[in-house]
């Protein structure tokens, strides 16, 4: 819902996405790919642009198993990062 909000406007171009405190419990492999279809679909009103997921270290470990899915977010008009931090995040997204 807050992607399909997000882009429904005019995006900006450099987000960070901050999951640290999210339940992932739902966070399934079909969830992740219906997301890149949906980044996919949309990643034209952001070219050039950079988004930032960010986790905690607890929750990649969980997700692991997930991790290999979260490859599907890569879109050819913009980029998309994981990190574990949200200094990392942001020295990436300014820099």
């Amino acid at each position: 819902a807050q992607l399909s909000t997000f882009y429904s406007e005019n995006p900006t171009l450099h987000t960070i996405w901050d999951y640290t405190g999210a339940d992932l419990s739902a966070l399934t492999a079909e969830r992740i790919s219906h997301l890149a279809s949906f980044l996919k679909d949309t990643s034209h009103s952001r070219a050039g642009g950079r988004a930032a997921l960010v986790f905690s270290m607890t929750q990649l470990i969980d997700i692991s198993d997930r991790l290999p899915h979260l490859a599907e977010l890569e879109i050819e008009q913009a980029t998309i990062k994981i990190f574990d931090g949200l200094e990392k995040a942001h020295a990436w997204i300014t820099g």
